[in-house]
């Protein structure tokens, strides 16, 4: 996710998503041409980026972030992961600009919608590792924060977070129990390559060991892929690109599969010992 006034930044990453997009369709195109013409997309890509591959572009775009987000805090503007400081000055002008946008709206609606946002925000994996972590420090100080805020109005307030990384906010009063959840998926990671994930997805659709086809009880293939994708918090799962870049190995049919009955079995053979 990024933040909308990154501009340039929200720009190219929507121009990468594009570009996946169009090359998805046009593998469509030779494998199933009818979906391929539902699933087009009615704004063609801008030709400058067409020729650009993806590596290129997520260096562009980690580049762009990590410079608009030293301008954003440098002219002290609020966005979505932005320093304690900053978010704690322009607090009370958003406060102020939520109940007029929002007829009978409460503080502590805000503060719950806030919290949300916070809670559920996620930069690109691909963003520099530094500022990942400054952020993710920005946004618990901003969370403890509005804690307190919720607290001084009369809300018992519980915080969890599970084993699995899992965060729970309970907020109450006598009259009133909110409650944010993130998402399972949200903690899971995929830490091998995004290709493997897609031999995976193959295997299981090739060894009928999902429901997918045709009828009411069955999935298909690119609801599949799209939930094995967020199972993983992966936002879009290029599948036909990847099936397409498997299909087309030339020294090994499979990469993935070997190395998980290797990494299986090793399991086996060191509990029996």
């Amino acid at each position: 996710m990024i933040p909308k006034e990154f501009k340039n930044t929200y720009k190219l990453q929507q121009e990468l998503n594009q570009l996946l997009e169009q090359e998805e369709i046009a593998i469509l195109k030779t494998e199933n041409p009818e979906l391929a013409n539902q699933l087009e997309a009615n704004e063609s890509i801008k030709e400058t980026y067409l020729s650009q591959p993806e590596r290129q572009f997520k260096k562009q775009i980690k580049d762009s972030f990590s410079k608009e987000y030293k301008e954003q805090n440098n002219i002290k503007e609020y966005f979505l992961g932005c320093s304690h400081a900053i978010y704690t000055d322009t607090y009370d002008s958003r406060l102020k600009a939520f109940k007029s946008n929002y007829t009978d709206a409460k503080e502590h609606n805000f503060i719950y919608d806030e919290l949300e946002r916070l809670t559920h925000f996620e930069p690109p994996s691909y963003i520099d590792s530094k500022l990942l972590k400054s952020i993710s420090y920005s946004i618990e100080s901003n969370k403890d924060f509005l804690i307190g805020k919720l607290e001084n109005l009369g809300f018992t307030v519980t915080f969890s977070k599970n084993d699995d990384g899992l965060e729970t906010l309970i907020m109450k009063t006598n009259h009133k129990d909110l409650s944010i959840q993130k998402t399972v998926n949200s903690t899971l990671k995929w830490e091998a390559e995004i290709t493997h994930l897609v031999e995976l997805g193959m295997a299981l659709i090739s060894s009928k060991s999902v429901n997918i086809g045709k009828g009411n009880s069955k999935l298909s293939e690119n609801k599949f892929y799209e939930l094995l994708g967020g199972f993983f918090n992966i936002e879009k799962l290029y599948h036909e690109k990847l099936k397409r870049d498997i299909r087309n190995r030339v020294k090994d049919d499979t990469v993935f599969i070997p190395l998980l009955d290797e990494a299986l079995k090793k399991d086996i053979q060191n509990w029996l010992k």
